[in-house]
């Protein structure tokens, strides 16, 4: 009994695998070659409100915890690059030491110096100044100067900067990113809220049909016209009518809450504007064809050319790796003056030093061990670039198909409100003749009104999903200035490039 269970349990899974991989390969068919939009895709028409709630989240909560986590990536960027910069420090040093030198037994050293650092290669220069207050010497008072340089040499690219960089430009793809995610969750969370309100509406117009009917019925009831059974049902009708209109308030209040979570105000307190405001995509031309629109997102998407210098980097951090693995070669010169100070005298030479130090590593698992980690962290990356490229292309045709496919469904919404409008036409003709009844002509006008708002939230729909296309090629509808305030341009190596 129990093999014949495995083996219909191992049947089904069977069949279910291949009814999976046949919708898969028609999805990506589909997905592939499926329709292409018909709709201007290159503009979209939202109400003037509901620009304002897109623009109000653009300045609300949510957008300034993103702005945050980008203004700390800055402060973190600038820090990197003020370390490649010369710095300058003074120190004051006082001491006492026995024996203070080779004729004095005993002395105090003390005075100020200042330290001048130069970034080299990967390494660093240090001139040092300094003047000093000495006891026991004839001339008390007097100044030393001194210079070093180590310098590392054979060690690969010196990439610090660039990774710098690297690491800025992530934190701005995931800035733009929260961006777009805002914008297309503000059209959400405000389409959400007017369709709530036409909900409630017709819920309201549905309770007050449903109560009207009632009240017909016990009429009817008192005169012993309607039995039992249907005034019954009538009463359940009402009572389901009652249920769906709390339920569409409650509805309703979440919506507007969410509302306010989002903007940080009510939505009594915005602009009640309905006139369409246009949003473009700019772009030279608007491509007509799927792959025009991919051709574009991969010509534009930031985060693809991130990911791009992602494996530059790893490549030159894997030569650095191997490199460094077997030898480590580091020049180092230095100079002070004056050479030598005595109680009496003074040895005004100049002390100059210079030479190479090469050191070889016979056997060193920690090196080795890094070769291993610098190898895969371009594997890594080389696959993250090309998944990046795949997902991009998956991503471009998903959103024209789901465009395709909120067009169909509209063009068939709006037969149907045609027919609604005609059937109502007819409810009103055979009212006003004496055949119908006016319980008909409202049951038909709530109908007409119910796809007018399914219309009206599939053309919502529609407005987004542009709007998703635009983000996925790598186009804003909105333009927002940028959030950190640089000093000048040259702090800002990112937005030179992107010219926000």
């Amino acid at each position: 009994m129990f093999c014949f269970i495995n083996k219909r349990i191992s049947r089904r899974l069977f069949f279910a695998s291949c009814g999976l991989a046949l919708l898969v390969s028609l999805c990506a068919e589909a997905h592939f070659d499926g329709p292409f939009p018909d709709v201007e895709l290159g503009e979209v028409k939202v109400p003037g409100i509901q620009l304002e709630v897109i623009n109000d989240t653009l300045s609300g909560p949510l957008h300034h915890k993103a702005a945050m986590a980008y203004a700390d990536a800055a402060s973190r960027y600038r820090v990197a690059l003020a370390a490649l910069r010369p710095q300058l420090r003074a120190s004051v040093q006082a001491g006492a030491a026995s024996p203070f030198g080779d004729d004095i037994d005993a002395g105090v050293a003390a005075g100020p110096s200042i330290t001048l650092t130069l970034p080299t290669g990967q390494g660093r220069s240090e001139i040092s100044l300094g003047a000093g207050v000495r006891t026991g010497y004839a001339q008390p008072i007097g100044a030393q100067a001194s210079f070093s340089v180590r310098m590392p040499l054979a060690s690969g690219p010196d990439n610090r900067r660039e990774t710098a960089e690297h690491e800025l430009t992530e934190a701005q793809d995931a800035y733009l990113a929260s961006q777009r995610q805002l914008i297309i969750r503000a059209m959400q969370v405000y389409d959400d809220f007017m369709q709530a309100e036409q909900e409630l509406r017709l819920t309201a117009d549905l309770l007050r049909l449903a109560e009207e009917e009632y009240a017909l019925a016990l009429e009817r009831e008192e005169r012993g016209s309607i039995s039992a059974a249907e005034l019954f049902r009538l009463r359940s009708s009402l009572n389901a009518s009652l249920d769906a209109e709390a339920q569409a308030r409650r509805r309703w209040t979440e919506n507007r809450e969410a509302l306010r979570e989002l903007t940080n105000r009510d939505i009594l307190e915005f602009t009640d504007s309905t006139e369409p405001v246009r949003l473009s995509a700019d772009l030279p031309e608007i491509p007509s064809t799927p792959e025009g629109w991919v051709a574009v997102a991969l010509s534009r998407r930031s985060d693809l050319r991130n990911a791009q210098q992602a494996v530059s980097l790893a490549r030159e951090a894997l030569m650095a790796a191997r490199l460094q693995a077997k030898r480590e070669i580091s020049f180092s010169a230095g100079a002070q003056w004056p050479h030598e100070i005595k109680e009496t005298s003074t040895d005004f030479r100049t002390r100059l030093h210079a030479g190479v130090e090469a050191s070889f590593f016979l056997w060193d698992g920690a090196r080795a061990e890094q070769v291993v980690t610098a190898e895969l962290r371009l594997e890594t990356a080389e696959k993250a670039l090309e998944d990046l490229e795949r997902s991009i292309e998956r991503s471009v045709y998903a959103a024209l198909y789901d465009i395709a496919e909120s067009e169909r469904v509209l063009t068939q919404a709006r037969e149907q409100l045609e027919q609604d409008r005609l059937l109502l036409t007819v409810a009103k003709e055979r009212f006003e003749s004496g055949l119908g009844l006016q319980h008909d002509v409202i049951a038909r006008q709530l109908a007409v009104v119910q796809q007018s708002d399914r219309i009206r939230a599939l053309e919502a729909r529609l407005a987004r999903q542009c709007v998703t296309l635009w983000h996925t090629v790598g186009v804003d509808a909105l333009e927002i200035p940028p959030i950190i305030p640089w000093e000048s341009e040259d702090h800002c190596p990112v937005c030179q490039d992107t010219g926000t």
